[in-house]
């Protein structure tokens, strides 16, 4: 399976983010590790360039709309990368997939697989 050429990994200072971040570490991808933990998001994109991707550490709080707004528009200005609905997802958006799912509405649905990615990803 090929990799998407710009990836954005949040919770990327440690753990699972830090290792999702190194999986996808390679030439070619332009990869943002987010954390609202300097040193150890820094010490992720260290890592990762060393794999030899194009990393940068960015300090976001997700939990902050603002502040991941400027980030994305920040990693799409650094890396060439378009957003096709023009932002990043939100709650929202899965939530409202998954309300559709246990509704009525798809009763008729089964063993479907539903990209809920606003386009990012296109699969035939």
């Amino acid at each position: 399976m090929a990799l998407p050429q710009r990836v954005i990994v949040t919770g990327a200072a440690q753990g699972i983010g830090r290792a999702v971040a190194l999986h996808v570490a390679s030439p070619g991808v332009h990869l943002a590790v987010w954390d609202v933990k300097r040193d150890g998001v820094e010490e992720t994109a260290k890592l990762c360039h060393e794999k030899g991707a194009a990393a940068r550490a960015w300090t976001v709080d997700v939990g902050d709309a603002d502040a991941i707004e400027a980030a994305v528009s920040a990693f799409e200005r650094a890396s060439g990368a378009r957003i096709p609905m023009g932002r990043i997802g939100r709650p929202e958006d899965i939530a409202a997939v998954v309300a559709f799912l246990l509704s009525d509405d798809a009763g008729y649905m089964t063993g479907q697989s539903v990209a809920a990615n606003g386009g990012a990803i296109m699969v035939p």
